[in-house]
């Protein structure tokens, strides 16, 4: 099980979100019919990693499993592309071993602190987008199958932008947040 934080916004503001975003972490598109139902038909959703998933970038202490180590999420990794599927598609032992690399350079200090919720640089990206674009809806969700089809049951919160950035201010999984500078209070 993982989780995956998941960001949307309008169509119309993807190329802001991805000029703020595509720096520091990485996006990928999801097209999950749970998710889009909770949102405007015109949204885009996406997740939000800093590798293979965001376990990285949200911690719950009340969860069962702990975050997993990098090393663990490096072994689970070399297991995976290992398979003959992903030699096929080109996974070498040397592309493995560079990307092992780019796993262990891209683990941030925040990766050693505790924090529980969502990681204060995730939240202030979010509130940077939200100022900019006036609404982005953000979702953690712990997935247990396919990020595109596993069925999603989300509670609808609006939050405002300090609200977010709050550090203190707790964000649950499966709670679709709406933010928006607009929004006084959580």
């Amino acid at each position: 099980m993982c989780d995956f934080v998941i960001a949307a916004c309008r169509s119309t503001d993807l190329p802001a979100a991805r000029a703020l975003l595509r720096s520091p972490f990485h996006m990928q598109p999801i097209v999950n019919a749970s998710i889009a139902a909770l949102l405007p038909a015109d949204w885009e959703t996406f997740t939000l990693t800093d590798g293979t998933c965001s376990c990285e970038m949200y911690s719950d202490s009340g969860a069962e499993n702990p975050r997993p180590s990098i090393e663990d999420r490096i072994a689970t990794f070399r297991a995976k592309h290992a398979k003959p599927k992903f030699r096929k598609q080109g996974w070498s032992d040397a592309k493995i071993e560079r990307a092992v690399e780019q796993m262990r350079q891209d683990v941030t200090p925040s990766w050693h602190a505790e924090f529980d919720g969502l990681r204060i640089d995730v939240r202030r990206a979010l509130a940077e987008l939200a100022r900019m674009t006036k609404s982005v809806a953000l979702l953690v969700h712990p997935f247990s199958g396919s990020v595109d089809t596993e069925t999603i049951r989300a509670q609808r919160q609006n939050i405002s932008v300090a609200k977010l950035i709050d550090d203190e201010s707790p964000i649950a999984t499966d709670v679709l947040y709406l933010i928006s500078p607009r929004f006084t209070t959580s």
